[in-house]
């Protein structure tokens, strides 16, 4: 977590440590997203609705929501997730796509614990793959979070202009 704007390590090393935990235990994450403000030292967790793109698009409108009303400064979203592996072409993975509809489909996946922190100065973000431990248990290894120049996805941009101030 090095690379991480030293403010978010400590809100950062708790989510983390409760995820470890709960993947060493077997069970699988529940997507949350938690909307913060430093000013009031506040950080709070959101359950995320992911079964479907209906569910997907009430949590994007709901977050949305919260993160304005809240004047939230920075955003974390966790999840389990789909990716490719990093070795495949970008036109591979389209014609993958094509042919089984989604990367959750597809044989060729990998599955990752996806970490955002979307800041007024930034959005980092660390895919780690997930681990197969025994008894069941899960786990992934040591969060490297990069700087994305760009990003789209509707689980990003949440944050209002009217509470963008530097940190």
């Amino acid at each position: 977590m090095n690379n991480l704007p030293e403010q978010y390590r400590p809100q950062m090393g708790i989510i983390i440590e409760l995820m470890r935990s709960t993947m060493s235990n077997g069970e699988e994450l529940v997507a949350m997203a938690f909307l913060g403000r430093h000013d009031v030292n506040s950080l709070i967790p959101i359950p995320m609705l992911m079964r479907n793109e209906a569910e997907k698009d009430k949590t994007t409108l709901l977050l949305n929501t919260l993160a304005k009303e809240l004047r939230a400064d920075y955003a974390i979203l966790i999840t389990e997730a789909y990716t490719f592996p990093i070795d495949i072409p970008a036109e591979e993975q389209y014609a993958l796509m094509e042919k089984y509809g989604s990367i959750g489909e597809c044989p060729r996946r990998e599955e990752i614990v996806l970490i955002t922190l979307e800041t007024l100065n930034g959005i980092w973000v660390a895919r780690l793959p997930i681990l197969k431990l025994e008894d069941n248990a899960r786990g992934f290894g040591n969060c490297t979070f990069e700087l994305v120049i760009s990003a789209q996805s509707r689980f990003i941009n949440f944050l209002s202009p009217a509470s963008k101030t530097v940190h």
